[in-house]
């Protein structure tokens, strides 16, 4: 008996709906209209039954609003903008909206994607919540002598680096809000996450530590203990032990979304040496990944191809990296289609998976960004004109 598939953006019906109007937009191919439509009303059908509070991207109502809101947009129908709109009231008003932190279901992914929103409507208290967002994310993170982090609770003391769940995701927000408000407070908390991240930067493997595993975590904090407040937590760790990751949830390919980003706004040597390693690291990855068939958004193939897209675009004749940087996405990029092709009535080798982030549809859309590259990043939202 198949079990529902639920409403969010990851994996669920604003996703398939967000990948098929994206589909009939960018290919002509209006055949997919309809379907995109039947979707977006069962998202909005389904929404009901979610929390109002619950604001995350990638499970809450952020992202049901995007969606509801693009897809819109693209089949013209106006009524689901004004459905977007209406579901995000109930948290536009509110006055405290206790949240986890994290950028993949808690407040650091809520605020951009508010101030892009709150442009699109028109609506200054979207941008106002942003606002209160982001002054959570500052109040409610932990200061340390390694900078600003953010916890996930008992099961990881040792505050985890990266996008979906570390502190890239919450500097990332806070860089974004800086540029939107003018408030330099939150541009510093920004650089303060950043730095909080350098500290687990090995210069060896040109990659940060992966956090997120129980071995990780005994063996960071084994090392906090021993070492000085100012040297890699790296080198507390026997090279043996040490892991690294390149996912857009876990590792180099998210941070380096965020790297290249931040590197436009703040004329920052580090920032420029930061972006360019963990470009290199996502680079070594797409191979290991194609042979062992990981090709989704969150932590495979399709995900990682938007960072190396992302360098690729902004990089000078001169650098020196960008040569790896072609050769993997080439070959990133024939992975995914290859993929795709084989794929047997929505299964990839034998496993059927609808989700966007984790499943056909998101090798689809990391498609579609290859042919248009103005179409929105949720892995990476923005809001306002990009930095120069």
């Amino acid at each position: 008996m198949n079990e529902p598939i639920g409403s969010s953006l990851h994996a669920g019906t604003a996703g398939i709906a967000l990948f098929l109007a994206e589909c009939a937009r960018v290919c002509g191919a209006s055949r997919w209209a309809p379907l995109a439509a039947g979707a977006i009303e069962d998202m909005l059908d389904g929404v009901a039954s979610t929390r109002p509070d619950a604001l995350g991207c990638f499970t809450g109502r952020i992202g049901h609003a995007h969606a509801a809101a693009r897809v819109g947009d693209i089949l013209g129908e106006p009524r689901w903008r004004d459905r977007a709109r209406a579901l995000l009231a109930p948290v536009v008003h509110a006055h405290e909206i206790p949240q986890s932190l994290d950028a993949y279901s808690g407040v650091a992914g809520t605020v951009v994607p508010l101030l892009a929103l709150a442009d699109a409507f028109d609506w200054p208290e979207a941008a106002d919540l942003a606002v209160r967002l982001g002054d959570q994310l500052v109040r409610r993170g932990t200061r340390s002598t390694r900078g600003l982090s953010w916890g996930l609770g008992a099961r990881w003391p040792v505050h985890l680096t990266g996008y979906a769940h570390g502190a890239s995701g919450g500097g990332h927000a806070l860089l974004e809000l800086s540029a939107a408000t003018g408030r330099r407070e939150f541009r510093e908390a920004a650089l303060d996450a950043f730095r909080y991240e350098r500290a687990f930067f090995d210069a060896s493997a040109e990659n940060w530590l992966d956090l997120s595993t129980p071995e990780m975590q005994v063996a960071a904090m084994r090392a906090i203990d021993i070492i000085a407040i100012d040297a890699p937590v790296a080198a507390g760790i026997p090279v043996a032990l040490r892991r690294y990751a390149a996912k857009w949830c876990h590792g180099a390919a998210g941070i380096g979304l965020v790297r290249l980003r931040a590197a436009r706004r703040i004329a920052s040597a580090q920032l420029e040496s930061e972006a360019i390693a963990s470009v290199r690291a996502t680079a070594a990855s797409i191979e290991p990944f194609a042979r062992q068939g990981r090709y989704s958004l969150c932590h495979g193939v399709a995900g990682n191809l938007q960072t190396l897209t992302a360098a690729i675009r902004r990089a000078g004749a001169a650098d020196t990296w960008v040569d790896a940087a072609r050769a993997a996405h080439g070959a990133g990029v024939r992975t995914v289609v290859e993929a795709i092709a084989s794929a047997d009535r929505g299964r990839i080798a034998g496993v059927f998976d609808p989700g966007l982030m984790t499943g056909l549809p998101g090798l689809g859309w990391s498609m579609l960004r290859e042919i248009d590259p103005v179409l929105p990043s949720f892995l990476l939202p923005t809001a306002g004109p990009d930095p120069t």
